[in-house]
């Protein structure tokens, strides 16, 4: 197993279809300062090791975690986010250093293409424009994938790209102007969120507290991959979710675990309203006549 708190697999990455390697901050989590400042806090941040493996969500990115964070009062940063300081270097934009400049109006990430309103780290020199958010900004480098033998490198998009480009793990196309992860010999072009998955920061055999339920958070390399209980389709994700208490129901995505609790909390609902109508009818029609 790799290091709790920073939910990236440091070992065994030949069979890891989750990301390995190369995260541009934390080389060593044991490494990160027990207190710090952060560009997106005023008071200073607490390194927590979660040992209860709460689930939070990050204020920086807006992921799910439940490793390492730094914290204070309802403030939560996972361990990556938490760990960018300015001037921010990042190797898609080498020659300048990026800033967090706080605006009002929505701009466009260079990594995404997301607009954001905050959250962004910008360059300052001349009318340069180049920003990314922190979801972007915190992608590791390098990652490891069941699928191929070789490491995949986030590239930073090709603008003078021709054809189309095809993601091999959903089979659907890849805009070659967003960044996205290709292997050695450049054949592959695939999706950020095909390769990390939507669950990337939860760690492996936990159990995450979600939309009032327990699912277990389970690592994606097995053999067979089982079909996904709302979308129907096989969770193709590094990670999927488990309800627990159920033999076998699964989720691809948070999303997924979330429209499927919604529809049982509307049903549960539906339910309590049709037995509170049977068991007292004439307090109801009472209510109505009134």
């Amino acid at each position: 197993m790799g290091m709790v708190s920073c939910m990236w697999r440091t070992n065994d990455a030949e069979h890891a279809p989750v990301p390995a390697v190369s995260n541009p901050f934390m080389d060593k989590c044991a490494e990160c300062p027990k207190k710090k400042r952060h560009v997106l806090h005023n008071e200073r941040l607490t390194l927590v090791t979660n040992k209860e493996v709460d689930t939070f969500t990050c204020k920086a990115c807006y992921r799910a975690s439940n490793g390492f964070m730094y914290k204070h009062a309802d403030a939560f940063f996972d361990v990556f986010c938490g760990s960018v300081s300015e001037p921010f270097f990042h190797p898609s934009h080498p020659h300048h250093p990026l800033y967090y400049i706080p605006t009002e109006k929505e701009e466009i990430c260079n990594g995404c293409n997301g607009g954001w309103r905050t959250c962004v780290l910008r360059c300052i020199e001349g009318d340069c424009g180049f920003l990314l958010c922190f979801k972007c900004a915190t992608l590791p480098q390098v990652v490891k994938h069941i699928v191929y033998n070789h490491p995949l490198s986030l590239c930073y998009g090709e603008e003078d790209a021709t054809g189309k480009y095809w993601c091999d793990i959903c089979e659907k196309e890849t805009d070659p102007n967003e960044w996205f992860y290709t292997c050695k010999d450049h054949l592959a072009s695939l999706h950020k969120e095909c390769v990390l998955g939507e669950s990337a920061r939860l760690m492996p055999s936990s159990v995450a507290e979600l939309w009032g339920r327990s699912f277990e958070v389970v690592l994606n390399n097995s053999v067979t991959c089982p079909f996904c209980s709302q979308c129907k389709s096989r969770c193709k994700y590094p990670i999927y979710l488990k309800l627990i208490g159920t033999s076998g129901t699964y989720f691809c995505s948070r999303a997924c675990s979330y429209f499927f609790s919604l529809v049982l909390l509307n049903k549960a609902l539906f339910l309590e309203k049709k037995i509170s109508t049977y068991c007292c009818p004439s307090e109801n029609l009472l209510k109505h006549v009134s």
